[in-house]
């Protein structure tokens, strides 16, 4: 049976997902912006993983990670190409989830956006910020996430 964690990425997730490949990762800072939803210092030491997602192999969604690096440390065989996954890494987590805060929207499809999913610019998408936090509220990531509206399912299940 799938782990909690897998529930929660295919229940967050649209139906027949699949990774289509990790397009960018890197270490950096991270923005203001990143560092007030992740409730984290300006500048603090960030991974970042972007990962496109099609369903029907077509593009459909394209997710942008933020790390902080203090949560990271077993991110870095994922990050220096030795085998690990980045699903490894989100299974690892797993144990270390214990709430989620997720923000939805409707906005329109940039044009850098659009061209990664193959899409017009201004296309419809559904925006979702989720943040993930473990014991004592400390945040473990921030996936930003972009889905073609017209292929977004999105379900949100509480247990």
């Amino acid at each position: 049976p799938p782990s909690r964690f897998r529930r929660w990425i295919a229940d967050g997730r649209m139906v027949a997902e699949r990774h289509a490949g990790v397009l960018d990762k890197s270490f950096s800072h991270a923005t203001r912006d990143d560092a007030r939803l992740l409730r984290i210092a300006d500048r603090v030491a960030v991974a970042l993983i972007s990962i496109k997602t099609e369903v029907g192999n077509r593009p459909a969604a394209l997710d942008h990670y933020v790390v902080p690096v203090t949560e990271a440390s077993d991110l870095d065989d994922f990050m220096t190409d030795t085998g690990t996954t980045f699903s490894d890494y989100l299974d690892r987590l797993e144990a270390r989830v214990l709430r989620m805060e997720d923000r939805l929207k409707p906005d329109t499809a940039t044009s850098e956006l659009a061209s990664v999913l193959g899409v017009a610019a201004g296309t419809p998408v559904l925006s979702i910020n989720r943040v993930a936090f473990a014991r004592e509220d400390r945040p473990l990531f921030l996936c930003r996430r972009a889905i073609v509206a017209s292929a977004a399912d999105y379900q949100v299940v509480i247990e």
